[in-house]
């Protein structure tokens, strides 16, 4: 399945930003991320403090939690 991001927003890190929207090109399936970043890390990374990867497919959706480091 292939997708197309439809919305960025927020801080921008690493060519990413802390809020984006994406939606499958069938239109069956969209995702949304949302992200609080953290500290500078030593070697070209940012801490993610908290977030979630929404997955929404019809009347089903599912909401994981992230965290971590982004980099790249």
């Amino acid at each position: 399945m292939q997708f197309e991001r439809i919305q960025s927003s927020g801080q921008s890190f690493y060519g990413q930003t802390t809020s984006q929207i994406f939606r499958s090109q069938d239109g069956t399936t969209t995702v949304q991320v949302r992200l609080s970043l953290g500290a500078v890390g030593e070697i070209e990374s940012v801490a993610v403090k908290e977030g979630f990867i929404r997955v929404i497919k019809g009347d089903k959706e599912i909401s994981i939690p992230v965290v971590g480091d982004a980099g790249c």
